[in-house]
C-alpha cells in the first residue's frame, strides 16, 4: 500500500565479502575505540549518568560521551537483548529527545526526523484523498473515517502537524486495526490510567473538556514503552517517531506488540539494504 520511494543504490560499494553486521542492521556490532575496553567505557557511562541527573546538563558534553560509548551499548543490545525500559535506565541520556535520535543516526547513518517525515510528508495527500473517497461510501469504517476528517476540517489551523495527527489516527481506521490500546487519553486533572503490562502506547493528556476523539493540542503526549513513560512531547507525530526509534533499541517481541501503523514507519526510515525487521501495510 505505501511503499517507501525508491532509492539508487548503484553508486554503493560492493561488501558481499564482509560478514560482520554493518550499518542499519538491527545486530549492527562496532569495535570499541582505539585504548578503551569495557571496564574504560562503563566508567563513562557512569558519568553520563551523573550529568543526566543535573538540572543544567552539558549536553555537547552528553553527546560526546554517547559517541564514546556508543559500541558498548550495542554490545549489551545485541548479545543480551534486554528490555527497553532497562536499557533506558542504563542510558537516561536516550530519554532525551536529541539523544534517541542520534543514537538512531549511528546505528543507520540517517537523521531520524528528515528521513522520516519527508517519506511520511510526501504521502499525505494521497492519504487524505484516499480516506475521503472511502468515507463517501457506507459502512461503520467509512462512518468512523468522516467523524475524524469532519473535526480536521474544523480545525483553525491547518498546517502540516495538523495534517500529520489526523492521518496517524485515520490510517488504523481505514486498515480496520484496533488500536485503542496504543492511542490512549487522560485529562490533566485525573490521575493517569493503569499502565501495567502495556508493551508501547503514546498516551495524550488533554484538558478536561477536551472530548473529542483526535486531540490536535493536548497538553502533552508521553510515550509509554513497557509501561514508563519515557519522554513528554507536544506533537503526536514526533512522539510516534520516537516510538518507532525506540523499536531498534528492543527486542521483536516489543514489534509483535506494536500496530501496523508503526511497522509502515520503519519501512520508511528503512536505509537501502537495510535490514530493520519490519513489514509493509496492506489496504483492506
Amino acid at each position: 500500500m505505501l511503499e517507501k520511494r525508491s532509492r539508487s543504490n548503484d553508486n554503493e560499494p560492493s561488501h558481499s565479502n564482509i560478514k560482520r553486521p554493518k550499518r542499519a542492521e538491527v545486530n549492527f556490532l562496532p569495535n570499541f575505540p582505539q585504548g578503551k575496553d569495557p571496564s574504560s567505557l562503563e566508567q563513562l557511562r557512569q558519568t553520563i549518568v551523573e550529568e543526566v541527573k543535573k538540572t543544567e546538563k552539558n549536553l555537547p558534553f552528553i553527546r560526546k560521551m554517547m559517541e564514546t560509548t556508543f559500541p558498548l551499548r550495542r554490545q549489551t543490545i545485541v548479545m543480551s537483548c534486554p528490555p527497553v525500559n532497562e536499557i533506558m535506565d542504563l542510558w537516561p541520556a536516550l530519554k532525551i529527545e536529541l539523544e534517541l535520535y542520534a543514537e538512531f543516526q549511528r546505528i543507520t547513518n540517517q537523521n531520524l526526523p528528515n528521513t522520516f517525515y519527508a517519506e511520511f510528508d510526501w504521502h499525505l495527500p494521497r492519504l487524505v484523498t484516499l480516506f475521503r473517497q472511502k468515507a463517501s461510501k457506507t459502512g461503520k469504517t467509512a462512518d468512523a473515517l468522516a467523524e475524524i476528517l469532519k473535526i480536521h476540517d474544523e480545525q483553525e489551523l491547518h498546517d502540516i502537524h495538523t495534517k500529520r495527527t489526523t492521518v496517524l489516527h485515520t490510517l488504523p481506521v481505514y486498515l480496520r486495526e484496533d488500536v485503542s490500546g496504543f492511542f490512549r487519553t487522560c485529562t490533566d486533572e485525573s490521575d493517569e490510567p493503569e499502565l501495567d503490562g502495556v508493551a508501547v502506547a503514546l498516551l495524550s493528556v488533554v484538558s478536561d473538556h477536551d472530548t473529542s476523539p483526535v486531540h490536535y493540542q493536548p497538553v502533552k503526549i508521553s510515550v509509554i514503552i513497557e509501561s514508563d513513560a519515557v519522554v513528554s512531547l507536544p506533537r503526536i507525530g514526533d512522539a510516534f517517531l520516537i516510538v518507532a526509534c525506540s523499536a531498534l533499541l528492543s527486542s521483536l517481541d516489543f514489534l509483535t506488540c506494536c500496530p501496523r501503523l508503526l511497522h509502515q514507519a520503519l519501512l520508511w526510515i528503512q536505509p537501502p539494504g537495510g535490514t530493520l525487521p519490519v513489514s509493509s501495510l496492506s489496504g483492506p
